[in-house]
C-alpha cells in the first residue's frame, strides 16, 4: 500500500517536473544549436578527410560504395571491405581515380569477429591507424514475423546488421582513441526510430544499433572524436532495387514486387546525396544525420501519436498479398523510384 502510494506521488510530481524542465531548457538548446549551425557554416567546426585513414564496411555497393567515393574525392586513405571481392576491386579502382591517397581492398565477412580483427590490423599496418570507421553492412528479409520459418533466418539479419557493426567497432576502438579525429560513423536507418511491418528483424537490429551507439557516445565523450549516427530513409541501393534475403538458407533474391510492397510510394533518394550527407555530417561532427531530413518527424509520431503509426502502417503494408503500398506504386508507375532500381522479374544470386 505504501509503495503504491509512493509510486503515485512520484508519477504526480516527477512527470510534470521533468516535462517542465524540458520546456525550460529549450531556449538554451535552440541557442546552442543555432550557434553550432553558424559555426559550421563559417567552417569553424569541420575536420579534414585529407590523408585520414577511413575503414568502410559493406563497400561493394550502395551507400558504402558511394561513401567511399566521397571520401576518395577528399583525399582520404581507404580500406574498403565486403564479401564480394571482385566487385570491391572495381570500387577500389574508381576510388583511386577520384583522388584517394591510398586504397586497400579486403574481402571480409563482418559476422566473423576474427576477420574483423584482421581488418583493423590491416588498416593499422597499411594506413597507419583508423581515423574514421564507417559501419554500413546490413541485410534484410521481407517477411512477416509470424511467417519466419526458423531461428537461422532470424539470426542472419541480426548477425550482419548488428554484430557486423559491433565487431569492427570493438577492435578499432583503441586506434580511434589514439586518433586526433577518431569518429565512428554508423549507417542506421529511420527504422531505428520507428516500427515497420515485413522487416521486423531488420528493424530490431537497427533499433539495437541506435541504443548501442548512443550509449557508446556517452561513455566515450572526450575520449574519441564522437559518434555520427546516420538515419537514412529509402535510398537508392540494392535493397530498394528489390534484393532481400529469402528462406532459411539466406539466399539473396531480387524481387521487385516485394520491394514495391515494402517501400511503397515513398520517394527514393539518390545514393550520392546520401553519401555526401554522411561524409559531411561526419566531418562536421554531427551526432545525428537524417537523409532526407523530412523523415525525422516520424520519431515524434512514435512518441506522441502511436495510434496513427500503428493504424496507417497496418493499412498501408498489410495484408500479406497485394497490400495498398504495392497498389499505389503500380498506380503511380514507380515515378518515385530512380530508373537505376527499376528492372524486370526476379533474379536469384
Amino acid at each position: 500500500m505504501k509503495t503504491s502510494l509512493l509510486r503515485m506521488v512520484h508519477n504526480l510530481l516527477l512527470f510534470p517536473a521533468m516535462m517542465a524542465f524540458l520546456v525550460f531548457i529549450q531556449p538554451a538548446l535552440l541557442f546552442f544549436r543555432f550557434s553550432r549551425w553558424v559555426s559550421r557554416l563559417l567552417g569553424f567546426i569541420c575536420d579534414s578527410a585529407w590523408d585520414r585513414a577511413v575503414v568502410i564496411t559493406g563497400a561493394s555497393s550502395g551507400i558504402g560504395e558511394h561513401t567511399a567515393y566521397e571520401f576518395a574525392r577528399l583525399g582520404a586513405k581507404l580500406l574498403i571491405v565486403a564479401r564480394r571481392e571482385e566487385r570491391l576491386s572495381v570500387v577500389g579502382e574508381r576510388c583511386r581515380r577520384l583522388g584517394a591517397k591510398k586504397v586497400v581492398c579486403m574481402g571480409v565477412d563482418v559476422t566473423d569477429d576474427q576477420q574483423c580483427k584482421a581488418m583493423v590490423e590491416r588498416a593499422v599496418a597499411e594506413l597507419g591507424g583508423v581515423d574514421f570507421l564507417v559501419n554500413n553492412a546490413a541485410v534484410a528479409e521481407n517477411v512477416l514475423f509470424k511467417d519466419i520459418k526458423g531461428v537461422e533466418a532470424m539470426t542472419k539479419e541480426v548477425d550482419v546488421t548488428f554484430w557486423g557493426s559491433v565487431y569492427p567497432t570493438h577492435y578499432a576502438l583503441p586506434y580511434l582513441m589514439k586518433s586526433e579525429v577518431g569518429r565512428i560513423v554508423v549507417v542506421g536507418s529511420m527504422l531505428s526510430f520507428i516500427p515497420y511491418p515485413r522487416l521486423s528483424m531488420y528493424v530490431a537490429a537497427k533499433h539495437a544499433l541506435l541504443g548501442l551507439y548512443d550509449s557508446i557516445a556517452v561513455e566515450l565523450r572526450g575520449k574519441i572524436g564522437g559518434v555520427t549516427f546516420v538515419a537514412p530513409g529509402w535510398i537508392e541501393s540494392e535493397m530498394t532495387s528489390g534484393k532481400f534475403l529469402e528462406g532459411d538458407e539466406g539466399k539473396v533474391v531480387r524481387d521487385e514486387e516485394a520491394r514495391d510492397e515494402v517501400v511503397g510510394p515513398a520517394i527514393v533518394t539518390p545514393v550520392r546525396e546520401c553519401a555526401k550527407a554522411i561524409v559531411d555530417g561526419a566531418l562536421h561532427r554531427e551526432h545525428y544525420v537524417y537523409v532526407p531530413y523530412y523523415y525525422s518527424p516520424l520519431m515524434y509520431y512514435r512518441l506522441f501519436a502511436w495510434e496513427v503509426i500503428e493504424s496507417v502502417f497496418h493499412r498501408m503494408f498489410l495484408p500479406r498479398e497485394h497490400p495498398l503500398s504495392q497498389k499505389l506504386v503500380r498506380w503511380l508507375g514507380r515515378v518515385t523510384y530512380p530508373s537505376s532500381i527499376v528492372g524486370d522479374g526476379v533474379k536469384k544470386e
